[in-house]
This record gives C-alpha cells, structure tokens and sequence, in this order.
C-alpha cells in the first residue's frame, strides 16, 4: 500500500531533526584543539532558481525539485512568451507540465529550520531580497507586456490615420474633379443662354421683314385691285 501523507510528514520530520544535528569535527594539524561544527543546510533543501530552503517544494516530471511560485513562474512566463517550457536544470524540454508535491522534503525542511533558529534572521533577509527582485522582475514584465500593447494600438492608430488620409485625399480628388464638372456645365449653360438670345435676336428682325413683306403685298394687291 502507498504511504498516506501523515506518515510521509512524519518520516520527513524525523529526517529534518536528523540533519539538523549532523556535525562535523575540524582539526589543525598544528593545533591539538579540535572544533565541532554543524553542517550546511542540505543541497536538497535548497531550491536551484532561488537558492534558498524550499517552504513547498515540487517535482517535476524530470525528477527535479523547485520552490512551487518560482517554477510555476518559470512555465508562465515561458508559455506567455510561446516558448518551449524547458527544464531550469537541464534546459531540456518537459513533456508534461504536472508538478508532484513532495510533502515529506516539506516537513524535513520545516523541521530542520525549526532546530536551526540561528539561520532564520539570515534566511529571512534573503528571501525579503528575492521577493522584492521577483516583484521588480514581475513589474518589469508587466511594463514590458503595457509597453509592447502600446505599441501595437500605436500601429494601428497610424495605419488607421494613413487610411483615412488615403480616403481624403481621394475626396479632395473626387470633388475637384466635381467642381471642375460644373464650372464646364456652367459655361456651356452661359454659352446657351447668349445662343438663344442672339436667336431670339434673329427671329426679332426676320419678324420685322415678314411683317414688312406682308405690307408690300398688301399695298401691292391693293394697286392690282384699283388698276382693273
């Protein structure tokens, strides 16, 4: 059966309480006074991308151990970006993005800090220092993101003003070409004008002439009458 999650808690505490007392014994070859110091924090409680002990470590499906916000960062930030989501470690790709957490390294962690009170202060420093550098970061990526979608709109506001001048200019176009067309009806509409009334003119004087003959023949049909 597997081991429920109590008992792996409770192997990782012990494991923790164990590596806190390990110590080691340095000597001076030219001093018989030997001294007791304990050991480093384990490599494995140490997360690769903070350098710092693990508070909720996960593993991925290469085996490798992370602090859960740093790598789930890390698959974010590669995703956003269409990269291949690639191991920290090994830079290798990772065929699934599942993370395993791994309870018993936890409580062996939270144990061990809990028997070395004197690495808290230092411990709390830097990991004060990577959260402002990780907010720093996660501001400059926002501004990054803010800066790239300004520039996108910028584009389109310029070719959207290029556009509408394209369509302008063919306006100032279509409506010279319109003002020219009426100022020609215009004329040939004057030209008309002064042709009908140089015909009426004309008609004014053949009316005077018809009226004139029609008079002679009247005056000439009358002497015809009184000569017979």
């Amino acid at each position: 059966a597997a081991p429920s999650r109590g008992s792996r808690g409770d192997y990782g505490q012990r494991w923790g309480e164990g590596a806190a007392r390990c110590f080691s014994i340095e000597s001076d070859p030219f001093d018989d006074d030997e001294s007791v110091r304990l050991t480093p924090i384990p490599e494995c409680f140490i997360c690769p991308m903070s350098q710092t002990p693990m508070e909720d470590p996960v593993m991925t499906v290469d085996g490798c151990v992370y602090e859960r916000s740093y790598i789930e960062q890390w698959i974010r930030h590669r995703q956003q970006h269409r990269l291949r989501v690639t191991s920290p470690a090994t830079n290798q790709e990772l065929p699934s993005h599942r993370l395993v957490s791994l309870t018993a390294l936890q409580k062996a962690i939270e144990a061990y800090l809990a028997h070395r009170p004197e690495l808290r202060g230092s411990l709390t420093a830097s990991r004060s220092f990577e959260e402002a550098a990780q907010m720093l970061q996660s501001d400059l990526l926002e501004k990054q993101a803010a800066h790239v979608g300004a520039e996108d709109e910028l584009s389109l506001l310029r070719d959207s003003n290029e556009v509408l001048i394209g369509a302008l200019a063919d306006a100032e176009r279509s409506s010279s070409i319109a003002r020219k067309e009426m100022e020609h009806a215009r004329a040939l509409a004057r030209s008309l004008e002064e042709k009908l009334r140089q015909q009426e003119a004309a008609n004014g004087v053949l009316k005077e002439r018809v009226e004139a003959l029609e008079r002679q023949s009247s005056e000439l049909s009358a002497q015809l009458r009184a000569a017979e």
